[in-house]
């Protein structure tokens, strides 16, 4: 199960060299949830069929015992571009992420959102 936390910031300046972080808690009753691969999955609102893929931190597996904790995901600013194909989108662009994970077995979490980003030229 993970729960939205918070993001860095609301306000971000597109494709610029910065980084937006977001946290959200996790609670994982196996505890293998944290292994080093592409297991937390961003799906930008505006491009609904492309899922950036991210690593959890590595988590020391708890025997079966119930994970919890705070996982933080950067998201690196470059590749978070203000669309330029409308003139509503011309100085900002807003996005919502759906957010989730896998543990080393496969199993999928639960579907979260972010809260708005606002993207400014």
């Amino acid at each position: 199960i993970i729960t939205f936390n918070k993001q860095s910031t609301t306000y971000f300046p597109s494709g610029f060299d910065a980084k937006v972080s977001v946290y959200f808690d996790v609670v994982d009753k196996e505890g293998d949830v944290g292994f080093e691969k592409g297991n937390v999955y961003f799906v930008d609102s505006r491009y609904p069929s492309d899922t950036q893929v991210y690593a959890t931190p590595e988590v020391p597996l708890s025997n079966g015992n119930t994970f919890k904790g705070l996982f933080e995901t950067q998201l690196e600013g470059g590749f978070l571009l203000a669309r330029k194909d409308s003139p509503i989108h011309y100085l900002t662009d807003t996005l919502i992420w759906t957010i989730s994970i896998k543990d080393k077995a496969g199993n999928r979490s639960n579907f979260i959102n972010s809260k708005e980003l606002i993207l400014y030229n």
